[in-house]
């Protein structure tokens, strides 16, 4: 592409020093920042020789030098800015996973939280019911049936939504 750039304008005349500002918007669009720098003062060097050999008048060389650095830095910030845009949303996608992750992490503290409380609840009233049976004494009865069933309904209810 960048040969018919730089041949066009030899063979046919002047008009076709325009083609080069094409393929400039095309290295700004598809090259990293660096070789699209180079590869458009390359092509401006170029159109200013072949300007000078063909007789083109200095004001037309300056215009058209003039837009091809003006659409190069253009297309170049485009490009950067769609790449920014790119990463921006990767970003955005790795928050997101982070902050379940976040909150799965919150959630099983609490259940861990509850499940200790309710299982250290267990282990006292059992050890109390325990000790009451070796007295025989009559709460004993009540204090069994309760043990069993209130820290599962009491850990339901107070684990966070």
């Amino acid at each position: 592409m960048w040969c018919w750039a730089l041949v066009y304008p030899l063979l046919f005349g002047g008009g076709w020093l325009s083609l080069p500002i094409y393929v400039t918007v095309v290295y700004a669009m598809a090259l990293s920042m660096r070789p699209a720098v180079l590869s458009i003062a390359g092509m401006a060097v170029c159109v200013l020789i072949e300007g000078l050999l063909i007789g083109t008048d200095g004001g037309t060389l300056v215009i058209l030098l003039l837009q091809m650095a003006t659409l190069g830095v253009l297309f170049m910030s485009v490009r950067n800015t769609r790449l920014l845009v790119v990463q921006l949303r990767q970003a955005q996608r790795e928050v997101a996973r982070l902050a379940a992750a976040e909150e799965r992490l919150r959630i099983s503290r609490d259940l861990h939280y509850l499940l200790g409380q309710s299982l250290s609840l267990i282990v006292l009233k059992s050890e109390l019911a325990g000790r009451l049976a070796e007295s025989g004494q009559e709460p004993v009865r009540r204090e069994l049936p309760t043990s069993s069933r209130w820290p599962g309904r009491h850990s339901s209810k107070s684990a966070k939504p």
